[in-house]
């Protein structure tokens, strides 16, 4: 008799980058006949652009706004009824609502177990969360996505025990990744640039002015050297105002490129030297590692995400010593083709050594943790347990209503 397949609900947050490829990540840890996985969009409108990105067979769609609650009354009606009607055994939550929608509903109807997932630090640091995860521990665990983030959960979720709480690092679809790229000439067309110059490519997703005045005054620093360089950013539009006034007053406006959309800029790879990441420091980037693999050299602020996945394979400055990232920014322009060509090796080398999905899939498939949540069953003798331990805290009205 063959048994049944585990069924497995991801619970995403939007429909659109960087999460599609996060929730895609995890599932291609559950990809084979052993797991059923459906995945759940909260916001975002049912488009076939998303469902031929997201590597589910079953994909639901709630369209929910992006600025609207999720945590309403009719939203954990809805997921208790999705849960009692599809009879899923696991759920994986990809935001802080997520596993609280998932934790509620679990206090009054405790059949499924759950991973919550955390990109960012202080995630799941609240009081109110709290209570849910204590209400749930026996059938919750908790995954961060860099070790800062993990650590970050164990100081402050205190209600679960430590092996409960693990890490696991993003892998990327390389393929994907790698076609995704333009070629060397339609880059530097579609940037207007002239062939030959020496480009510095600028991720700048964090918005802040401080991280982006370092760059600028660092490239300034380095203009009499590297005289036919260009620093082209990729920012917000709200930030150009900022960035021309900067590079206006540092007489560099004729060498600087700003384009919009810096969700795009690991397709222009081909057309830069090297690159420089400012990033959020709280957040997993998912487009790190597509710069990883450019073998580009890369120069990286010091936060948790580079310091963690680019480490010694690449060159990390203090977010606002400009000097230090000067004498990065022209000691990668020195290097010669054979240096090149060895910082390349190094970086692909300590890629393919630790964050391609088979070395990833397997590191995550080896933690007891993991082993525990899709394989121990569900002790449902301890429901009633868990809803008195609940009553006098929890809305006897919300478990009433949902149940």
């Amino acid at each position: 008799m063959t048994s049944q397949p585990i069924k497995i609900l991801h619970i995403v947050p939007e429909d659109h980058p960087p999460f599609v490829e996060l929730c895609n990540h995890y599932l291609g840890y559950f990809s084979n006949p052993r797991f059923e996985s459906t995945v759940l969009y909260l916001t975002g409108f049912e488009t076939e652009e998303t469902k031929q990105q997201t590597n589910a067979k079953d994909i639901i769609f709630w369209e929910l706004t992006d600025n609207s609650s999720k945590l309403t009354l009719s939203n954990i009606k809805r997921f208790y009824q999705l849960i009692k009607n599809k009879k899923y055994d696991r759920v994986v939550c990809h935001s802080h609502d997520a596993l609280m929608m998932a934790c509620i509903v679990n206090i009054a109807n405790p059949v499924f177990k759950i991973m919550g997932i955390s990109y960012k630090t202080a995630e799941f640091s609240s009081k109110f969360m709290q209570l849910f995860l204590y209400a749930c521990k026996a059938r919750v665990c908790l995954l961060g996505a860099l070790k800062s983030v993990q650590f970050d959960i164990r100081r402050h979720v205190k209600v679960l025990p430590k092996e409960s709480i693990e890490m696991s690092h993003y892998s990327l679809d390389y393929k994907k990744a790698i076609n995704e790229i333009l070629s060397k000439t339609e880059a530097i067309n579609k940037l207007k640039l002239e062939q030959g110059s020496y480009v510095f490519g600028v991720s700048h997703e964090s918005g802040s002015e401080k991280d982006i005045s370092t760059i600028l005054k660092a490239f300034s620093n380095t203009r009499k050297e590297i005289k036919q360089a260009v620093l082209v950013i990729f920012c917000e539009h709200n930030q150009y105002k900022f960035i021309k006034q900067q590079t206006k007053n540092l007489l560099i406006e004729n060498a600087v490129v700003l384009k919009n959309d810096p969700k795009k800029f690991t397709h222009y790879l081909r057309a830069f030297k090297s690159v420089i990441v400012t990033r959020n420091s709280k957040i997993m980037d998912v487009d790190l590692l597509k710069i990883m693999i450019s073998g580009l050299p890369v120069i990286a602020a010091k936060m948790p995400a580079n310091i963690e996945y680019i480490g010694k394979n690449g060159y990390l400055y203090n977010v606002i010593d400009a000097d230090q990232l000067t004498y990065f920014m022209s000691f990668v322009y020195q290097l010669t083709a054979e240096e090149r060509t060895a910082v390349k090796k190094k970086m692909l080398a300590h890629v393919n050594g630790n964050f391609t999905h088979s070395v990833n899939s397997k590191k995550f498939h080896a933690l007891p943790m993991v082993n525990k949540f899709l394989y121990e069953k569900v002790r449902e003798d301890l429901v009633l347990k868990t809803r008195n331990l609940c009553s006098g805290v929890l809305s006897k009205k919300v478990l009433q209503k949902v149940s």
